[in-house]
């Protein structure tokens, strides 16, 4: 699907958004004026309804905002050894084969067939230039890897985002970061 289309935008929104859509939609297929396209209109209508469906299940495991929040609180805390350490568990959670890596890239993330080049040096950095980015996008270019992943904490600036979306570039941020991490929760004492 087009990744600019009505629906895969609508499967990236709130659900509401589509189910909002279909009963307008429905609503119309009820007035008299338009009761020759009714069945169009239902039919129509029930496809914003899988969509919303759609977007319902993509978000069903997507950390709340509190969860994010006090993710990123922790993360920021952390030393970078323990911070690598836990990004090099997660992506072996998420059944990668993890390798040091070499050049820009902390890490190699091998998965069925697939290289991915992932940098995080800089995860705590209250900017981010289009440095790194260039580096690993020119050892992707190089034909070492298929993707490149880049971890920040904090929002780049607008020069490197704009970069990091035309050369394809897998910024991280905190909801994906918490999502990843799945952090244990803290006992009370």
């Amino acid at each position: 699907m087009p990744e600019k289309s009505l629906f895969s935008l609508l499967t990236r929104s709130p659900c509401w958004i589509s189910f909002l859509i279909f009963a307008f939609l429905y609503g119309l297929s009820y007035l008299e004026i338009l009761e020759k396209f009714r069945i169009l209109l239902i039919l129509l209508s029930l496809s914003f309804v899988l969509t919303g469906f759609i977007s319902l299940w993509k978000r069903r495991n997507l950390p709340s905002a509190a969860r994010v929040e006090k993710t990123v609180g922790e993360v920021l805390a952390m030393s970078r050894k323990d911070f690598f350490a836990l990004i090099e568990e997660a992506f072996r959670r998420e059944a990668y084969e993890v390798r040091q890596g070499r050049g820009p890239a902390d890490f190699e993330l091998a998965k069925n067939g697939r290289l991915t080049l992932v940098n995080c040096r800089r995860w705590k950095a209250a900017s981010h230039g289009q440095e790194v980015l260039r580096e690993l996008v020119a050892t992707r270019d190089a034909g070492k890897a298929q993707e490149v992943r880049y971890v920040c904490i904090n929002a780049p600036s607008e020069n490197a985002e704009e970069y990091a979306r035309q050369y394809k570039v897998h910024l991280m941020r905190g909801p994906e970061i918490a999502q990843l991490l799945r952090l244990p929760k803290k006992k009370r004492e």
